[in-house]
């Protein structure tokens, strides 16, 4: 993982954890957008903004990769779904990497993707990973996720 790449995955729980509201919209005012997280699909009134054309169910836990694919769309030019873990965090589609930070047997809860990627990126070891006694306090969290980036 390349440091832009550990910076663009730390960015993406960032927003997930500090703009998503209680039905799971993301609103993007930067891009001037919308995200559904439960469903890999967009509102946009900017047309310059390359976004997909259909709504489709993501299959990953808050839709970590359909977010990521939103918000950095430059990188996504010419890139199949499968691409986007690993030309935007990475992580190779298949591996044990990928299902911790991104499976759908995952709660889609900002939380526990916020403290994954903290888990994860503090090379703990993955087995070892629980909720139990996790912060919920956005603030605390976001402290916590601000200081991995490079």
């Amino acid at each position: 993982m390349t440091t832009e790449q550990r910076d663009r995955l730390v960015t993406t729980a960032l927003i997930l954890l500090g703009a998503s509201d209680a039905y799971g919209v993301i609103h993007l005012e930067k891009r001037n957008m919308e995200f559904d997280m439960h469903n890999y699909a967009m509102k946009n009134s900017d047309e310059t903004v390359p976004i997909p054309e259909e709504t489709h169910t993501c299959g990953t836990s808050c839709c970590v990769l359909g977010l990521g694919a939103c918000l950095y769309p430059e990188l996504m030019t010419g890139k199949l779904w499968g691409d986007v873990p690993e030309v935007l965090y990475g992580i190779h589609e298949v591996s044990d990497d990928w299902n911790f930070l991104f499976s759908y047997k995952i709660k889609s809860d900002p939380y526990e993707i916020a403290h994954r990627v903290i888990h994860y990126l503090n090379l703990l070891p993955m087995w070892d990973f629980t909720m139990e006694g996790k912060s919920r306090n956005k603030q605390e969290v976001d402290k916590q996720l601000r200081a991995l980036l490079v």
